[in-house]
C-alpha cells in the first residue's frame, strides 16, 4: 500500500521565499563585489593579466621586466605603480597620472554636418568635420572647419613613479 504525502502551499509563502531568496542572493553578491572598499574601484597592476610578446604575466611584471616601457628611461632606484580603475570618467588615485584612457565615442554636430569619435585606448579621440556658425546674415551661414573631441572615458591606467 503506497503512501501519498501531499503538502500545501500558499502562494503568498512561495512568493515571499522567492523574494527572501533573491534578497539574500542580491546582497551577498553586492558584499563580495566589496561595494564599500576600495573607495576608488579598480584593480592593482598586481592583478591585471597581460600577454606581452606570447608570454602571460601579471601587468605590474610587465612593468618590473620592462616589457612595456621599452621607450622609457629610467634610473634604476625609481618604482613604478600602474593601477587599473574602471568608471564613467573615474579620476586616477591620489599621487598617479593618466597614462591611457579607454575613450568613449561623442558626436557633435553644426546645422548641416556632425562626426562622431571613434573609441578606444590611447590619446583623447577627435574628429574634424565642416561646420557652420552665425554670422551678420543669420545662422548656418558661414562655413568653417571644426573640430570634435572626446569628452568621457569607461575606464584608465593610472601611474606613479617613485
Amino acid at each position: 500500500m503506497a503512501h501519498k504525502i501531499q503538502f500545501n502551499i500558499s502562494n503568498k509563502l512561495v512568493y515571499s521565499l522567492l523574494i527572501l531568496i533573491i534578497i539574500l542572493a542580491l546582497g551577498l553578491g553586492a558584499y563580495a563585489f566589496g561595494t564599500s572598499t576600495p573607495s576608488v574601484f579598480g584593480h592593482s597592476s598586481g592583478e591585471v593579466q597581460v600577454n606581452v610578446e606570447g608570454k602571460s604575466e601579471t601587468l605590474q611584471e610587465a612593468i618590473n621586466n620592462l616589457d612595456l616601457m621599452s621607450g622609457w628611461f629610467l634610473s634604476s632606484n625609481e618604482n613604478i605603480e600602474i593601477k587599473y580603475v574602471k568608471g564613467n570618467n573615474v579620476n586616477c588615485p591620489s599621487g598617479f597620472s593618466f597614462l591611457s584612457r579607454n575613450w568613449l565615442s561623442n558626436t557633435c554636430t553644426s546645422c548641416f554636418n556632425s562626426c562622431t569619435t571613434s573609441t578606444g585606448w590611447g590619446d583623447q579621440r577627435f574628429c574634424m568635420y565642416k561646420g557652420w556658425q552665425e554670422n551678420i546674415l543669420g545662422p548656418c551661414t558661414k562655413e568653417v572647419a571644426q573640430s570634435c573631441y572626446s569628452n568621457s572615458w569607461s575606464e584608465a591606467l593610472c601611474i606613479k613613479i617613485n
